[in-house]
């Protein structure tokens, strides 16, 4: 067989080697998952006993040797650490490369950050020193086992691969934004900085499952030995730990986009920098996702590579520009090279140079097809970097004065919100924002600043029974804007406005008072009170919504109990709402339809005592509890006989059924006309004969009432001793009234 026949033919069998088995090339669920580097162990078991060194120096040191290893890495399980480390008075561990003379320093948080391991070291021998600062006594150094590589021939098997036109166009790079990460299982990812407030890192959901405190985060990795797989590393001041509390991940199905992680690294142990203060760089994330095919991308990774390509760029950082192949939903598809380590690597649009998605899938192959990631405008992930958890938070807010229920209608209510840096973040003055939809779209104005990182939020008038959803947000002095919720009702704070509420009916259905069912040529499912029993399975709820216990749920009973026939009708009592002014409904409803078909569950209201109903909700196949909230004059004049029922039917019994409703309530909204402050008699005049009244309101608050707010002088919902006492006094001698 000719040379040139041979090599086509090892071609095509490789290419339909990977076609058949795409799961092996890039895929979260393939190699980037297999460890790609063979990590060995020899056991050294040094243990130095307890020292009792009073003065400063070095109090014991021991050579670790590893006979042709490439690198070492020392396991120092059962090391212990004395002193004051945060005032400089603790013992530290002194650890380096006699082979490069690179040098990391321990402390003992860093020994917990590590899961007790130390960096990685070139050459076959490392020396450990332990330092007294002022004494070490009770300190002891403990050498359980060192890890190791040693460099083997080249493998010329072919390797897992994701080549579009079966070349390998990447190119050497040495971008300070993205970095490689190692498992201690010998796995291989690629992480990258972006642009959220503390510069933390994206990068694959599945990969991110299998991290531990022995995972490293390495920048500028060295080129790789021949062999393609031995690694060598940079020095230890560019090796970084994981702060696990700071993990948010979610790994979806392969194809899905929706496979990434969000977390942070601890500062490095020798030069106490975090990674962004140490680079000065990061990835921008894009707000628009470009859809037009052929579009130019580039991508930054840390894959492996084979000849005709250096074997020493194996594992190393690289880059390549190429296509857009199109966008579905939260998936984007590209056409760049991927290889085994490339999982995680940043998806930059070229045209900008910001990011547009996480690399997780493979599927590129000569003949067509295309690599796949995650949107960086993912739901659940533009979530998590919202609600950034560890080392990434970088602004935290509470509220002194607490959350209002309710906004006044004529406007000037005040919310007290204090916002705090943590982990070397500062809030930038002046930069608080109030964010509030109260219907008509997200509006935003900025806050007072009371005094450093304290700022009133005023809100504006509403209408009155108007439900305003809202948020707050500051910047950090970088100019990196921080929200404390995200914009959206499920997220942010919720306020109805009025100036006191009359609870007609509030249910969690621990008791059935009052309400009724009727079937109709129902075979099965009818509704019933109780603890949901089911398992999650066939589409019933398997717990009740508010946490009392129990709901009204169609068949509760275990295994297959959905509604057959029907329809099966859950009926309120009669409610009296013609006082009512702005009166609501609320409740949670619960419908699973499966195979989605026409069956609905039907909410319906009567102003006739039941005598005949219209249909205001017509509910089709949901995802979990759901909150509904009407004003019910908008959906029908209101009378002395409001009744309202719940009906749900599985036409031709073809699908599974099943339907539940809790937290039922009604609630009128009422705003009392506007207030005169300091006229707390309402009689049209501020004098003395305000006193009694004013103090009668403030012993005995009524927040709502008329008193209550003309006695609230400065408007902040509280009756406070203090300012208000002060604010009403000069009104009444000085005139100096708000």
């Amino acid at each position: 067989m000719s040379s040139d026949v041979g090599s086509r033919l090892r071609r095509i069998l490789t290419i339909a080697w990977f076609v058949a088995c795409p799961a092996l090339a890039l895929a979260d669920d393939g190699a980037a998952q297999r460890p790609v580097v063979v990590i060995a162990t020899q056991a050294i078991d040094v243990d130095s006993g307890n020292t009792q060194a009073t003065s400063p120096g070095i109090v014991w040191s021991y050579d670790v040797r590893v006979p042709d290893a490439a690198w070492v890495r020392l396991n120092l399980t059962g090391t212990v650490l004395t002193g004051d480390e945060s005032a400089g008075k603790a013992a530290y561990l002194r650890i380096m490369s006699l082979a490069d003379g690179a040098v990391q320093t321990m402390h003992a948080s860093h020994l917990v950050q590590s899961g007790y391991h130390s960096a990685y070291f070139n050459g076959d021998s490392v020396r450990i020193e332990l330092i007294a600062t002022q004494s070490s006594a009770g300190s002891r150094v403990r050498i359980a086992e060192a890890l190791y590589e040693v460099a083997s021939p080249p493998n010329d098997m072919p390797t897992p691969h994701s080549y579009c036109d079966n070349e390998d166009n990447r190119d050497l790079s040495d971008s300070g934004r993205a970095a490689r990460i190692i498992l201690s299982s010998g796995t291989i990812g690629t992480v990258f900085m972006i642009d959220d407030a503390n510069h933390c890192f994206l990068g694959s959901g599945s990969i991110a499952g299998s991290i531990n405190a022995t995972a490293v985060i390495e920048f500028h990795a060295p080129l790789t030995l021949p062999d393609g797989t031995t690694l060598m590393h940079p020095p230890p001041e560019l090796q970084y730990t994981v702060d696990l509390s700071s993990i948010q991940r979610f790994a979806g199905a392969v194809g899905s986009g929706d496979n990434w992680a969000y977390f942070g690294a601890n500062a490095n142990s020798t030069s106490s920098l975090t990674p962004f203060q140490t680079e000065g760089v990061f990835f921008e994330r894009a707000a628009v996702i470009p859809t037009l095919a052929g579009s130019p991308i580039r991508t930054y990774g840390n894959g492996f590579t084979q000849p005709p390509i250096f074997r020493t760029w194996s594992f190393v950082q690289k880059t390549e520009v190429g296509t857009l192949a199109g966008v579905t939903g939260t998936r984007v598809n590209f056409r760049a090279d991927l290889t085994s380590g490339d999982s995680g690597a940043a998806v930059l649009d070229e045209s900008n140079g910001r990011v547009i998605a996480i690399a997780t899938d493979d599927g590129c192959t000569e003949f067509g097809g295309s690599n796949a990631g995650t949107a960086i405008t993912n739901p659940k992930l533009r979530t998590a970097i919202n609600h950034p958890l560890g080392v990434c938070v970088a602004l935290v807010y509470s509220y002194p004065n607490g959350i209002p229920t309710l906004l006044n209608p004529a406007g000037g209510s005040v919310v007290r919100v204090n916002v705090q840096g943590v982990n070397g973040a500062q809030q930038m003055s002046n930069s608080g924002q109030l964010h509030y939809n109260a219907g008509a779209g997200w509006i935003t104005v900025p806050m007072t600043e009371v005094t450093p990182n304290v700022y009133d939020a005023t809100f504006p008038a509403f209408p009155c029974g108007t439900f305003v959803d809202y948020y707050f947000s500051a910047a950090t002095t970088t100019g990196v804007r921080v929200p404390d919720q995200l914009d959206n009702p499920v997220n942010t704070f919720r306020s109805a406005v009025a100036t006191s509420v009359n609870v007609i009916a509030s249910l969690n259905f621990e008791d059935a008072v009052g309400w009724t069912v009727e079937n109709i040529s129902l075979t099965g499912g009818a509704w019933e009170r109780g603890v949901p029993v089911a398992t999650g399975v066939l589409g019933a709820p398997t717990a009740d919504y508010d946490g009392s216990g129990q709901c009204w749920l169609t068949g509760n009973a275990a295994g297959d109990s959905d509604v057959d026939g029907g329809p099966t009708r859950l009926r309120s009592p009669t409610y009296n709402l013609s006082a009512t002014s702005n009166a609501f409904i609320s409740y949670a409803r619960w419908f699973t339809n499966f195979q989605p078909d026409v069956d609905r569950l039907s909410v319906q209201i009567s102003n006739n005592g039941g005598l005949s109903f219209t249909t205001f909700e017509n509910i089709a196949d949901t995802v979990g509890w759901q909150v509904s909230r009407h004003k019910i004059s908008d959906l029908m004049p209101i009378t002395a006989s409001m009744r309202f029922r719940f009906s749900v039917q599985d036409t031709g019994n073809n699908s599974r059924t099943e339907a539940a409703v809790d937290a039922f309530s009604i609630i009128d909204y009422v705003c009392a006309a506007a207030c005169t402050k300091a006229d707390v008699d309402n009689n049209g005049v501020k004098d003395g004969r305000d006193v009694a009244a004013f103090v009668a309101a403030v012993l005995s608050p009524a927040p709502g009432s008329q008193p209550f707010c003309s006695a609230d002088m400065d408007n902040d919902g509280t009756l406070e001793p203090g300012d208000d006492v002060a604010a009403f006094v000069s009104c009444l001698i000085n005139g100096t009234c708000p």
